[in-house]
């Protein structure tokens, strides 16, 4: 809105105010303080109520007008007000508005049809008295809209707070002179407003420069702080950069003189490690030229012993058994093995370890067949001179048995074969003693007991037992250092496994399997190191370890009689196989098994100690080999039978086992068994115990001691049913008779097959060890 228009609509407006509130081009506030004119004076009041009109609002007034053509109120921007005619009844406005993109004047036309007015309808609205016909007319270049309206006019005249006159409304009012000074005052308030304007434009200015001007020192102060802080913070890490290079030249540099000299160490040590492998090459050479001559010897021989086989069996094929046969297809297979291995050697030189070790075992097998064979042709001839001579002695056997069964004597002593009669070992109580010749099988003695002494053990079988318990607690003593420090006692559980191992996996599976748990022990044995859980254990490692496994052999092979051959008696066998072989090259083992036998089970000896004074029945069952458990039961008599005959049937079994070669001496022979049981039949026995004992040593080693004594064996069978049994019978317990009736049974079936007791279950055949 332009200062023009302002003074226009002042000279309309009632009371000097003027109203205006489309214009966004002015604020409110602005207006208010710079553009409020003054108030005016009464006549100037006067002559502006004359022409005071202004604006209808619509929101005032309700009337709501079509503006579905256009909206003329947007075009509004600049507003030009003129009053043309002061008549009453019609009016005729020009509004002129300005606008940057067009311009339209709008002609207003308004006529009252009322012939009535009057000054007090001048105050009213034109829509109650003046308005019943209005015809508004807009035209312009956009548009021609012509609106009838019957209820409320779209202008109203203003209500001013003026005095009513007397004079009619259409009074004609006069202008005051002071007209045109009020226009003056107005002009110059405007210039003085304008001027306020531009100063405070200017102050503003002004104040807009000083705070930029304050804003752009502190944007420039802080610029340069940053700039400042980051050239130090480039500057630090330079150094810092600078001494990392430093320090990583001097350390760059120590690392390649440590690698020259590592270089230089490790080309020394290449060339030391070169000469060793020349001469380990040089080494090996030589060794294997060595073994390559060896083996060629090995199996030179192994032809040889193959050829006399041969021989050997041609002559007697008829005569030897079917084994025998087999045995000796098995060692033309192992030499032909040995062959091929030789005759591979040429096209790939050199004999590996593992074939020179295929090598010497098929030797040792060869051996071992040939061994056997000669010995079974010993056997043929020896067999067919004893048949021959068989006849010739049948009569001469019925009248010595005629003799024997007349003779009555209260001990009838029993001789060796091809021996005069001696006595056996000396007897506690006895007048004198004599010994057995050297060689010679032990006789039973001719021995009874003073009057009111009851002998419980020989007197040799004491000594040996007193000895064999000396020795055995001189062991335990030795090995006691293996437990001292932690170290040996790691070495001790090693040793354990290594002995353990094998002696728990014995069984009578083969020959090869028996020799291999054989071979374990004596490799452990002979001071080589062995594997055991990814860790080499040798008894070399301390002075006490081969004492130690010797020692824990004897108690294992004992304790599996006590354990595994008490209830499967056939399991006995392969065990004292194995213990036969361990003691044709260890022979120190023998007492210290002995003992642990002694130990276990007394009446190995034969020995039962006798109630001591004032010795409590615990200790003295105890002292007989009852066990008692942890709430002081003492064991049943059944399982303490069945325990004592498991550990007495493995010592039998031991009488009877071959070594793994044959021409090997027998380290525990039969003739144990015969001075066993010249012994027991010396002393007073026990009830049942006794003839378990006897009926278990018989079962298992009857069929060889008739085999080695023949007549002799007869004899001894005579006597123990003749004079031993009344024995047993009368120290029987009341209804118990079965190990005495067990006895006497098998006894009583000997003698009718004239001695022959049939070999036992599980009995391992001579040749067993090459199968």
């Amino acid at each position: 809105m332009t200062m023009s228009s302002i003074v226009t609509l002042l000279k309309a407006s009632p009371k000097g105010r003027l109203v205006y509130r489309s214009d966004p081009n002015i604020d409110q506030e602005y207006f208010e303080e710079y553009l409020s004119p003054p108030k005016l004076s009464r006549p100037h009041q006067e002559v502006a109520a004359e022409n005071s009109f202004c604006c209808h609002d619509d929101e005032e007034t309700g009337q709501v007008y079509d503006t579905s053509d256009s909206d003329i109120s947007d075009c509004i921007r600049n507003l030009h007000v003129e009053v043309k005619n002061n008549t009453r009844k019609t009016q005729k406005m020009k509004v002129h508005f300005d606008n940057e993109n067009s311009n339209c004047a709008t002609d207003f036309k308004i006529k009252i049809c009322n012939k009535q007015a009057g000054p007090r309808l001048m105050h009213g609205d034109l829509g109650t008295g003046l308005s019943n016909g209005m015809q508004i007319r807009i035209k312009n270049d956009f548009y021609d809209a012509e609106d009838k309206r019957k209820a409320k006019g779209s202008l109203r005249e203003k209500p001013l707070d003026l005095p009513e006159f007397e004079k009619p409304q259409f009074q004609r009012i006069v202008v005051s002179p002071e007209y045109n000074k009020s226009r003056l005052d107005i002009q110059d308030y405007e210039k003085e407003l304008n001027h306020k304007a531009q100063k405070e434009v200017e102050r503003k200015r002004e104040q807009f420069k000083r705070a930029q001007r304050i804003i752009n020192e502190k944007a420039e102060q802080r610029i340069d702080e940053y700039e400042n802080r980051q050239l130090e913070k480039a500057k630090h890490q330079r150094h810092l950069v600078e001494q990392h290079e430093q320090e990583g030249s001097a350390k760059l540099l120590e690392i390649q003189t440590k690698m020259k000299k590592n270089h230089l160490l490790h080309a020394k040590m290449v060339e030391e490690k070169k000469e060793r492998i020349q001469e380990e090459v040089k080494r090996l050479e030589a060794e294997r030229m060595k073994i390559l001559e060896k083996t060629k010897t090995i199996v030179s021989d192994s032809k040889t012993l193959l050829d006399r086989i041969k021989t050997m069996y041609s002559s007697f094929s008829s005569k030897l058994p079917e084994n025998i046969t087999k045995a000796i297809q098995g060692a033309q297979q192992r030499y032909n093995i040995s062959q091929q291995i030789v005759s591979g050697e040429a096209t790939v030189p050199g004999i590996t370890n593992q074939q020179f070790v295929i090598i010497a075992e098929n030797f040792r097998f060869l051996s071992n067949i040939h061994d056997f064979v000669k010995q079974s042709i010993q056997e043929i001839k020896e067999r067919e001179k004893k048949e021959a001579d068989a006849a010739a002695e049948e009569e001469a056997r019925k009248k010595a048995e005629a003799e024997a069964r007349r003779a009555q004597p209260p001990s009838v002593p029993v001789e060796s074969p091809g021996q005069p009669l001696v006595s056996s070992t000396p007897i506690p109580g006895a007048t004198g003693t004599q010994g057995a010749p050297a060689g010679a099988s032990p006789a039973a003695p001719e021995v009874r007991p003073q009057e009111g002494e009851v002998l419980c053990v020989d007197m040799g079988a004491f000594q040996e037992y007193t000895r064999l318990q000396q020795k055995l607690t001189e062991t335990e003593t030795a090995i006691q250092v293996l437990s001292s420090t932690q170290q040996l006692k790691k070495l001790k559980f090693d040793l354990q496994k290594a002995v353990n191992i094998p002696v728990n996996a014995i069984s009578a599976v083969s020959g090869a399997h028996l020799r291999d748990k054989l071979q374990r022990l004596l490799v452990l044995l002979s001071g080589q190191q062995v594997e055991i859980t990814n860790r080499r254990v040798s008894v070399s490692e301390h002075p006490a370890a081969l004492t130690f496994c010797k020692y824990l052999i004897a108690k294992m092979i004992v304790k599996k009689g006590e354990e595994q051959v008490s209830s499967i008696f056939e399991s006995a066998f392969p065990l004292a196989a194995v213990t036969v072989g361990l003691l044709v090259d260890h022979s120190d083992i023998k007492d210290l098994l002995l003992g642990q036998f002694h130990s276990l089970c007394p009446y190995t000896v034969p020995y039962h100690k006798p109630r001591q004074d004032q010795q409590s029945r615990e200790d003295y069952h105890k002292a007989l080999g009852y066990k008692y458990d942890s709430d002081g039961n003492v064991e049943k008599q059944d399982k303490f039978l069945k325990r004592m005959s498991g550990i007495m049937r493995l010592y039998a079994s031991l009488m009877v086992s071959s070594p793994p070669q044959r021409q090997s001496v027998h380290p525990f022979g039969l003739e144990n068994a015969w001075l066993w049981l010249s012994r027991v039949m010396n002393i007073q026995p026990l009830p049942d115990v006794t003839a378990t004992m006897v009926f278990d040593l018989l079962e298992v080693t009857g069929h060889a001691l008739y085999r080695e004594y023949r007549k002799q064996f007869l004899k001894m069978l005579h006597i123990l049913i003749r004079e031993f049994l009344p024995k047993l019978k009368s120290v029987a317990s009341s209804g118990v008779g079965g190990p005495v009736s067990r006895l006497e049974a098998l006894i009583k079936a000997s003698i009718q097959r004239q001695g022959q007791i049939p070999p036992p279950e599980g009995l391992l055949p001579q040749n067993f060890w090459f199968s």
